[in-house]
C-alpha cells in the first residue's frame, strides 16, 4: 500500500514539474525524401512502416516524447520499433537539456523499453537527444535495445535517471557513442537485493558477435551504489573506446569475451565502492578487476590511458586478466597507476592465463598509501602461469605500499619475462621484485630516494634465476625507518635479517653485470640459501653501511653456504661495528662450497669494532673464503682488519 501511495506521489509530483515548469510533450516533425509526412511517431515508427528505403529525418522539438501507450491516440505498441531500415534515418532533438524520450509515468515492469531498432540495414543516427526517468527496476529490458543492425550512431546524447539497463547491443550489430553522457544509473537486482548473476550485467551490454566504438564519452555509472560495470561484453566482436572517462559504477568495462579490444587516451576512476565502510551489499563493489575485467580475449591494445582509485574484492584493483585464449595478445602502453588497491594479489594488474603475450610499455606508478586500505599486502602487479611478457620503460614515483610492487609466479615454468629500464624513485615499497620462474632478466633498473616498508629484501629470488644488468641503487634505506635508516628510536641497531639488498633461496641463482650499488643502508647486501649461486661482475658497492657486512654467513651447516664470485668489481667507504666486508659466523664443519674475491679493490672501509675486512668466529674460514689478485687500501677497525 505504502509502495502504490509513494507511485502516485510520484506521478503527480512529476506531471507538475513538467506542465509546472513549461515541459511539454514535444512537437515531432517528419521529413522524408523532403517530403512532409503527416503522421505521428507512433504511427511512423511501427513495424509495418512504409518509408523504410527512403531517407528520413524525425525532428524533436522542445519538450518530452512519451511512449505510444502514453500517446492520445493510443495503439497496442509499448515502444517505438525502428525495424527494416535500408535509407538514411536521422532523429534529431534540439539538445539534452530540451529534447527527451522518457519512460512513461504508468508504465509497467514488461513495457519500458523506449526504442527497439531491429535489423538496419541502411543507417541510423540518434543524435541531441536525452534518454530519461526509468524508474522500475528490471533485471532483463532496456530502455534501447538494438539487434541485428549496423551503422547505428548516437551523437551527442544523454542517458540518466534509470533503474534499467541502459542500451542493449546483440545480433551482429555495429554502433557507435559519440559524446554520450551515461549517468545515475541504478541497474542491479530488481529487488534491491544482491545475487552472484548480478555481477554480468551492464549498465550498456553487448552480445552475440557486435561492436561498439565509444568516442568523447562519460560514463559515470550509478548514483549510488550498485554491482553492475558500465559496459559488459559477452561473444563480442569490437570494443573501442576513445577519449572517454568511466567512473562511479562498481567498474568500468567487464569482458566475458570479445575479439579485440582497443582503448585509447581514455579514463578509468573511482571504481571505489568496495571501500565502502556501510554498504547495503555484503561485497559491495567489483569482485575482480575495478577498472576493467578481461577473460576470453584475444587482442586488447591500451594507450595513453589512466587507472585511477580503482578498488576490487579479490584481483586487480584497475585491471584483471585472466585469459587462456591461445597466442592472444595485450599490449599497455603510457598508462598510468594511481591509487588503486585490491584485496587479492595486483592492485594495479593481474594477470593469468596460458601462452598471453604481452607488453608492459612506458607505465607510471604513483599514489598508495590511501587511508581507506586495509591489509595492503598483496602486490601491485601479479603476474600468474604461462606468460611471455616484455615490461619496458616504467617509472614508479611518490608511491607508497606495504607489499610487493611486482611479482612473478610460473609453477608450470613455460614462462618467458624480461623488464627492461625501470625507475624507481621517493617510494615506500616492501619488495621490488619478488620472482618465482625459470629465468627472469632485469636490464636498467634504477632504484633511487626508496625506503622499504617492512625491512624486507628489495629482490626476493624464490625460485630459478635473476640476471641483472647495469642495476643502480642509490640512496636506499633497507630498514624499515625513513629517518634513521637502521638506528631505531631508542639508538640501537636494527638488526633484521630480512632487511638485504637480494635474498636469493635454496637452489637459486643471482647474476649481478655492471651495477653500482650506493649510499644505502640495509643489515647485509644478501641471504643466500641452501646451494644457491651468486655472480657479481664489474659492480660498484660504495658509501654505504651493512650492519652485518656486505657478505654474512651464519648457519652451522657447511652445505647452507652458497657460492658466492665478486670479479672485477670495487667496494669503497663501507663502515659498520664489525666484518665490514665479510662475516662468517658459528661454520663448524667444512664446507662445500666457496665465497671467492677476485680481482676486487677495497678501500676506505672501517669497522668500528672488529675487522676491518673479515669477521670470522669459524675454523674454516680458510676454507670458505679467499682473495686473488685484491687490492686493500685505508682499511681500519680497531682490532684487525682480518679478525679470525
Amino acid at each position: 500500500m505504502k509502495k502504490k501511495g509513494l507511485h502516485l506521489f510520484l506521478i503527480i509530483l512529476l506531471t507538475l514539474l513538467k506542465f509546472g515548469f513549461g515541459e511539454n510533450e514535444a512537437k515531432v516533425d517528419i521529413i522524408c525524401n523532403g517530403i512532409n509526412i503527416n503522421l505521428k511517431l507512433n504511427e511512423f515508427f511501427v513495424y509495418d512502416n512504409p518509408y523504410i528505403d527512403k531517407d528520413c529525418t524525425i525532428k524533436i522539438g522542445q519538450g518530452y516524447v512519451a511512449l505510444p501507450m502514453e500517446s492520445v491516440d493510443k495503439t497496442n505498441e509499448y515502444s517505438y520499433h525502428i525495424s527494416n531500415i535500408s535509407g538514411k534515418y536521422e532523429i534529431i532533438g534540439l539538445g539534452t537539456f530540451k529534447s527527451f524520450f522518457e519512460c512513461p509515468l504508468n508504465y509497467e515492469k514488461d513495457q519500458i523499453t523506449i526504442l527497439n531498432i531491429e535489423n538496419i540495414k541502411g543507417s541510423l543516427t540518434i543524435k541531441d537527444i536525452a534518454f530519461r526517468n526509468c524508474f522500475e527496476k528490471n533485471q532483463y529490458l532496456s530502455a534501447v535495445n538494438i539487434s541485428s543492425s549496423n551503422n547505428v550512431v548516437f551523437k551527442n546524447c544523454e542517458f540518466n535517471n534509470m533503474k534499467i539497463l541502459v542500451v542493449n547491443i546483440n545480433k551482429f550489430s555495429d554502433v557507435i557513442f559519440e559524446n554520450v553522457y551515461i549517468h545515475h544509473i541504478s541497474y542491479d537486482d530488481p529487488n534491491g537485493s544482491y545475487k552472484f548473476t548480478d555481477l554480468f550485467k551492464g549498465i550498456i551490454n553487448i552480445e552475440t558477435e557486435s561492436s561498439l566504438s565509444v568516442k568523447n564519452s562519460k560514463l559515470y555509472g550509478c548514483d549510488g551504489e550498485c554491482k553492475n560495470y558500465s559496459i559488459y561484453v559477452e561473444d563480442g566482436l569490437f570494443l573501442t573506446i576513445q577519449n572517454s572517462e568511466f567512473k562511479n559504477a562498481a567498474g568500468g568495462i567487464y569482458i566475458s569475451s570479445v575479439e579485440t579490444c582497443t582503448i585509447k587516451n581514455s579514463i578509468f576512476k573511482d571504481h571505489d565502492m568496495t571501500l565502502n565502510k556501510i554498504s547495503k551489499y555484503d561485497m559491495p563493489g567489483a569482485l575482480y578487476g575495478g577498472g576493467i575485467y578481461v577473460n576470453t580475449t584475444l587482442n586488447m591494445n591500451i594507450y595513453d590511458s589512466q587507472f585511477i582509485n580503482n578498488v576490487a574484492i579479490g584481483e586487480g584493483g584497475a585491471i584483471f586478466i585472466n585469459d587462456f585464449v591461445e597466442e592472444s595478445s595485450f599490449i599497455f602502453k603510457n598508462i598510468t597507476f594511481n591509487t588503486n588497491f585490491s584485496y587479492g594479489p595486483g592492485k594495479d594488474i593481474s594477470v593469468a592465463g596460458e601462452d598471453i603475450t604481452m607488453e608492459l610499455n612506458n607505465i607510471f606508478i604513483t599514489g598508495g598509501g590511501d587511508s581507506r586500505w586495509n591489509n595492503d599486502t598483496t602486490p601491485s602487479i601479479m603476474i600468474y602461469n604461462k606468460s611471455h611478457m616484455t615490461i619496458k620503460d616504467i617509472i614508479i614515483k611518490d608511491y607508497s605500499i606495504n607489499s610487493t610492487l611486482i611479482k612473478i609466479d610460473d609453477p608450470c615454468d613455460g614462462s618467458n619475462v624480461s623488464i627492461d629500464k625501470i625507475s624507481v624513485s621517493d617510494a615506500t615499497i616492501d619488495t621490488l621484485i619478488e620472482s618465482e620462474i625459470v629465468q627472469l632478466n632485469v636490464k636498467d633498473l634504477t632504484v633511487e630516494n626508496t625506503s622499504s616498508a617492512h625491512g624486507s629484501p628489495l629482490i626476493h629470488i624464490k625460485r630459478g634465476s635473476i640476471n641483472f644488468d647495469n642495476l643502480k641503487v642509490y640512496n636506499y634505506n633497507g630498514c624499515a625507518d625513513n629517518d634513521n635508516g637502521c638506528i631505531n628510536d631508542q639508538n640501537e641497531i636494527i638488526y633484521d635479517r630480512k632487511a638485504v639488498m637480494f635474498n636469493v633461496e635454496e637452489a637459486c641463482n643471482l647474476n649481478l653485470y655492471n651495477s653500482y650499488i650506493g649510499y644505502v643502508e640495509m643489515n647485509s647486501l644478501l641471504n643466500h640459501g641452501v646451494n644457491s649461486n651468486i655472480y657479481i661482475n664489474n659492480t660498484d658497492i660504495k658509501s654505504s653501511r651493512f650492519i652485518n657486512g656486505v657478505i654474512r654467513c651464519t648457519d652451522a651447516k657447511p652445505y647452507r653456504i652458497g657460492n658466492i664470485l665478486i670479479t672485477n668489481s670495487r667496494i669503497n667507504s663501507i663502515y659498520n661495528e664489525y666484518g665490514t666486508i665479510i662475516q662468517v659466523l658459528t661454520v663448524d664443519e667444512p664446507p662445500s662450497n666457496k665465497i671467492l674475491f677476485d680481482n676486487v679493490s677495497m678501500e676506505n672501509c672501517g669497522a668500528k669494532k672488529f675487522g676491518g675486512i673479515l669477521l670470522s668466529f669459524s675454523n674454516y674460514t680458510s676454507d670458505i673464503v679467499s682473495f686473488e689478485n685484491c687490492s686493500f687500501k685505508d682499511i681500519s677497525a680497531v682490532k684487525g682488519d682480518f679478525y679470525i
